[in-house]
């Protein structure tokens, strides 16, 4: 076989794959199309044109009736904020941590919202996390892997189970919390977050008030 033609093999390999991953983002695009006609969801807020609908930087779910997203949310790849406030959500498809430019993450008040993707820690450019009012009550064990995480919401969770990696979480991190049937909100800094968890999980004891009354301990 000549050179030449070995890399005319190769660029005809090439554009097949091209044409494969061109294919395959259109239907991804398509699906979501159809699962945005399923739930009633306004054109204003998922475009039903492809071209625009791929360069959705921000889209905002908030107060619509969901109860899940698509497998092929991923497919909008250039998505930096997403918002899910105050729906009916239940469930997270792991293909959302394939979104690697999301910044923000908004999932608050979905009360039957049990859990958070282990690959959560994919989300690597994630700086802002919202599950304030949810069900979920442990985080990921990759969870201390997201390194650019600045604010996370968790009022009102009854946490269980917290990972020791949360000490790798980044020092500017901001902590908003809120004791169950309680109204006072508090923000805390991280290493003081962290510090009462293990000092309080040393001691075997949870003699903090206001951690005992979250119901949080974290297992080393």
């Amino acid at each position: 076989m000549t050179e030449g033609i070995y890399n005319k093999i190769l660029n005809n390999l090439d554009s097949y794959e091209a044409y494969k991953e061109e294919i395959d983002m259109k239907n991804g695009l398509n699906n979501v199309i159809k699962w945005a006609d399923n739930n009633n969801i306004p054109e204003s807020i998922v475009p039903r044109d492809l071209y625009k609908l791929q360069k959705v930087e921000t889209l905002v779910l908030d107060k619509l009736n969901i109860k899940e997203l698509p497998n092929d949310i991923e497919k909008l790849i250039n998505l930096t904020e997403l918002s899910i406030k105050d729906c009916d959500l239940r469930t997270l498809p792991s293909s959302i941590c394939k979104l690697t430019k999301l910044k923000y993450l908004n999932l608050m008040y979905n009360y039957h919202l049990n859990n958070l993707p282990e690959c959560i820690s994919n989300l690597k450019n994630l700086e802002k996390l919202t599950i304030d009012e949810t069900n979920i009550i442990k985080l990921p064990e990759s969870f201390g892997n997201l390194k650019k995480l600045i604010f996370l919401g968790i009022s009102n969770l009854k946490l269980k189970y917290v990972p020791s990696n949360i000490k790798q979480l980044n020092d500017k991190l901001i902590i908003r919390l809120k004791i169950p049937n309680n109204r006072t909100e508090t923000y805390i800094g991280k290493n003081e977050w962290v510090h009462l968890m293990l000092k309080e999980n040393k001691k075997d004891k949870i003699k903090s008030f206001f951690f005992y009354k979250m119901g949080i301990k974290l297992y080393i």
